[in-house]
């Protein structure tokens, strides 16, 4: 089984890298929708592979809560103004981000996607959009689909972090 999962994630890595190589094309101007929304996240960080769901609201504060991996299932990390809420079967902890590899992917995945809010010059790319920045947790790479403006993929490089972004509610 961890075999499979390996071939998975390194697919879906493989892809996303590809994918984001590709992101070298006509600038534009167009703003990517990353507020308001709940989608599933797919990550791939270090030698986790984790899903969850992503709640980034227009008004209150990003989460996201595992349902993947079995043993972090219902694990939920909140970005407050204090650090980085970890809450799980109860049990609630604010930690600074440099603590655990957990808060870094949380806090490396709320930063990039609020930074990308105020990056509003894109990479056309075919149907997509690709987003190229700077945030505390590194260069951030994202691309959103060209029609939606809804994200589809990021990765923040440096902390070794991809990401896909998929089943919109």
């Amino acid at each position: 089984m961890k075999i499979w999962r390996k071939l998975l994630c390194a697919g879906l890595s493989a892809a996303l890298v590809c994918s984001l190589a590709g992101c070298k094309g006509e600038k534009i101007q167009k703003t990517a929708e990353v507020e308001g929304i709940t989608c599933t996240v797919k990550v791939n960080y270090g030698d986790l592979d984790l899903e969850g769901l992503l709640q980034m609201p227009k008004e209150g504060a990003p989460s996201v809560e595992l349902t993947s991996p079995p043993s972090m299932k219902g694990l939920r990390a909140e970005l407050q103004s204090d650090g980085i809420h970890l809450s799980y079967q109860g049990l609630r902890y604010t930690l600074p981000a440099e603590k655990m590899p957990i808060t870094s992917f949380a806090q490396g995945l709320f930063e990039a996607m609020e930074a990308v809010k105020t990056n509003q010059s894109g990479t056309q790319k075919g149907d997509s959009v690709c987003y190229n920045g700077e945030c505390s947790a590194g260069q951030y790479e994202m691309t959103v689909d060209g029609k939606t403006g809804l994200p589809t993929a990021l990765a923040l490089p440096g902390i070794g972090f991809s990401a896909s972004l998929c089943d919109y509610q």
